[in-house]
């Protein structure tokens, strides 16, 4: 049988992604198939050694590996072309630049107070960021996925538009969706999976917890934040957890 285990937002929390992944090799089979939702960097302390460790994970274990795109990978990948401050600040980006620059925030804070310009130290750091990624990490986020769809499932970062038809849906739907909208309101035919908003914020009930609904299951348990990071399993619905 076909399963799916759909692992929440890790945002470079690399040593719960170790432990959740620990769990799952032993038991992953050649017709399973693993769906990383999305948001791998920003945050967390560790988004180089995240990116590695799916990596080598991917290289290794027998089942179907499928890398979706988050919203905080949409971001990064523009900060590179057209940088501001919206996802270093923002999104706090600089988790991510200090990964694979350490140091740079403190250089960011020097360069300014010498009086160079925003713009141009914005242009300097987004190319010294491009340059300490490894290719495989920048081919990596590059290949993600908007979305997933096998047996019933559907696997989306963020959500659906309802106003929309399936073929119409926007990469900023997939991406930015609120899926607290969708609960209790999603009719499609499959059942939809969505990480990007921690299940805490739909309800303090669900502190640490995914959300199974019937038809509309959330993943994200807040790593980054809360210390929690979780995977899904389908159609079992069997829970895995990695905690600090």
């Amino acid at each position: 049988m076909n399963r799916y285990f759909a692992i929440g937002d890790i945002h470079g929390e690399d040593e719960l992604l170790h432990s959740l992944l620990v769990q799952l090799d032993p038991i992953l089979q050649s017709d399973d198939t693993v769906v990383f939702m999305g948001d791998y960097v920003d945050r967390g302390p560790s988004v180089r050694k995240t990116v590695d460790e799916i990596l080598a994970f991917r290289s290794k274990v027998p089942a179907r590996i499928i890398s979706l795109k988050g919203n905080h990978e949409e971001q990064l990948l523009d900060f590179l072309e057209h940088p501001t401050l919206f996802w270093l600040d923002d999104m706090e980006g600089w988790a991510t630049v200090e990964s694979y620059l350490p140091g740079a925030t403190q250089r960011h804070c020097q360069e300014l107070a010498a009086g160079k310009p925003v713009d141009q130290q914005l242009l300097q750091t987004a190319e010294r960021l491009k340059q300490a990624m490894p290719k495989e990490h920048i081919e990596f986020f590059h290949s993600l996925q908007l979305y997933f769809k096998e047996n019933g499932y559907l696997f989306v970062h963020a959500g659906i538009n309802l106003k929309l038809s399936w073929e119409d849906q926007t990469e900023e739907d997939l991406l930015w969706m609120d899926g607290r909208k969708l609960r209790g309101h999603w009719k499609g035919p499959e059942t939809l999976v969505v990480g990007h908003k921690p299940t805490h914020r739909v309800s303090d009930e669900f502190w640490g917890k995914p959300i199974l609904d019937d038809h509309f299951i959330m993943v994200d348990t807040g790593s980054g934040k809360t210390g929690v990071l979780t995977a899904v399993s389908l159609p079992d619905r069997q829970i895995y957890q990695a905690r600090h």
